[in-house]
């Protein structure tokens, strides 16, 4: 089998696992993965993070940016515009959320989008992710989105995807050359670093 076919067994399995979450399950968790972010050293001594916008059974995001605001932080969030363009906008606490459309997209605020050079401010970056292993292989949604947005971050910038307890895995998943590994997985449940 080819390491893209076994890719996408991979993401029909977890994604029928995700469809199973309760509204409560997801309420509990953005609240829950808060107290873990805050043990993340680069996290706080972060100015600016990039984090993006939760979209279906994915682990609500919107908690830990508004925590993030509260303390004074500058937070990026992905911009796919009529596609799949790479960009960011900042957003703060009276930005507007809106639907492009599509229930297959996350929401994207109404502020100014800027070029996927923006990446270069965060400090640290959280990613969206459907699984990652201890070696820092992120299995995403398959559209290659981050493994591009990612190649404008600060070098030394640590990433880490932010998943369900579950979907941090003992066996390597399966990867290619382009994608980038990230130093670690955000749960509700733990922080874990590898790197």
């Amino acid at each position: 089998m080819s390491v893209e076919l076994e890719k996408q067994e991979l993401r029909q399995q977890l994604l029928v696992r995700r469809k199973a979450i309760s509204p409560q399950e997801l309420e509990d968790a953005g609240l829950a993965v808060i107290a873990h972010a805050d043990t993340w050293a680069d996290l706080s001594q972060a100015q600016c993070v990039a984090l993006y916008l939760a979209m279906g059974n994915e682990v609500p995001t919107l908690p830990l940016i508004h925590h993030l605001l509260e303390l004074g932080k500058h937070v990026l969030v992905p911009r796919l515009g009529s596609g799949m363009q790479i960009g960011w906008s900042q957003i703060g606490s009276d930005t507007i959320l809106q639907s492009v459309g599509a229930s297959w997209r996350p929401l994207e605020p109404d502020t100014e989008v800027l070029s996927g050079e923006a990446l270069g401010q965060a400090d640290c970056i959280i990613t969206a992710g459907l699984a990652v292993d201890h070696h820092g292989v992120r299995l995403g949604r398959g559209g290659g989105w981050y493994d591009r947005a990612l190649l404008y971050k600060q070098q030394q910038a640590p990433i880490v995807t932010m998943v369900w307890p579950w979907e941090v895995v003992n066996t390597a998943l399966p990867a290619q050359s382009h994608d980038i590994r990230v130093q670690g997985a955000l749960t509700p449940q733990s922080l874990q670093l590898w790197q």
